[in-house]
């Protein structure tokens, strides 16, 4: 029983001694996408994008991040990075509030739920953050993929334009075909 007891004991021992750090997707992942995802876009996009990232309530705010000296391509490009992260910013944000069921994670059964309605909105989306793909190891019937979500807000929203679809499309690639790039050895 002792000999047990103490073999269990150094196994655990080892395997936390031993194990790496698991890693979240966090803002410097969704930074390094969309540092990417910038430049990788049509200069008629970039004009589109700073355009309305300078109209975002929080834009001097974003502006106060960049160090002095800046040249004004990078100052863009920075600004679309932070503005990345917005998501996860506003999870903590008490002005904001968590929209849909299941903790946010699924969409309201109504209008709402694919309404972009620009800087106004205060409802957190969190559903437009990824897509729930169903799956099932045996035969059981799936159910449809909640909508919307990542997928149909960058790709159906029509306040949202073709930069958005370039950029999600730059980003997924990204993601999904180079994981190394983004100095990181798992998918997210």
């Amino acid at each position: 029983m002792k000999r047990n007891a103490r073999f269990i004991s150094i196994s655990l021992t080892i395997i936390l001694l031993f194990s790496s750090p698991s890693y979240a997707w966090d803002s410097r992942d969704h930074m390094m996408v969309a540092a990417i995802a910038y430049q990788k876009l049509s200069q008629s996009a970039k004009d589109r994008v700073d355009a309305l990232l300078l109209l975002n309530p929080d834009r001097d705010n974003r502006l106060a991040l960049i160090p002095a000296g800046t040249s004004s391509a990078k100052q863009k490009m920075m600004v679309f990075m932070i503005a990345a992260a917005w998501p996860d910013r506003i999870k903590s944000d008490p002005d904001y509030h968590t929209d849909g069921t299941h903790n946010g994670n699924r969409p309201p059964n109504d209008p709402s739920a694919g309404r972009n309605i620009g800087y106004d909105d205060l409802a957190r989306h969190q559903y437009w953050h990824f897509v729930d793909t169903p799956f099932a190891t045996d035969t059981t019937a799936l159910p449809a993929i909640p909508a919307p979500n990542a997928q149909t807000q960058a790709v159906n929203d029509l306040v949202v334009s073709h930069w958005i679809q370039e950029s999600f499309e730059v980003a997924k690639l990204t993601v999904y075909k180079t994981p190394f790039a983004l100095g990181r050895d798992h998918l997210p």
